[in-house]
């Protein structure tokens, strides 16, 4: 568990921010204070080293594209590098792309 002491933007009130679990990726929450109530959004952005160019693996960009279905922005967010990055390595690897709309239903 990672605690960031923080201000809320509105009235300067000190609250600590609990992450129970680092994740690679953009990740965003959001806080309410306890003192005006008004919510604060708080987003971090990390890259692991193990995962930077994994796109360069076809069988791993397959299985994030089309088993796991995240968008070309996740795997980039993942990968930090941009989505134009991913895109030109699902075509050096043949990958077709969805159909733009596509949506997974769960």
């Amino acid at each position: 568990m990672v605690v960031i002491p923080a201000k809320c933007v509105h009235c300067s009130t000190e609250f600590n921010i609990l992450i129970e679990d680092l994740k690679p990726g953009l990740v965003t929450k959001t806080y309410e204070c306890n003192f005006c109530w008004k919510y604060n959004v708080f987003e971090y952005k990390l890259r692991s080293d193990e995962v930077i160019k994994s796109y360069k693996n076809r069988d791993w960009l397959d299985k994030k594209y089309n088993s796991e279905l995240l968008t070309l922005q996740q795997i980039a967010d993942i990968c930090g590098c941009t989505p134009m990055t991913i895109r030109d390595w699902m075509i050096r690897h043949d990958l077709e792309p969805r159909k733009p709309g596509h949506r997974h239903s769960n």
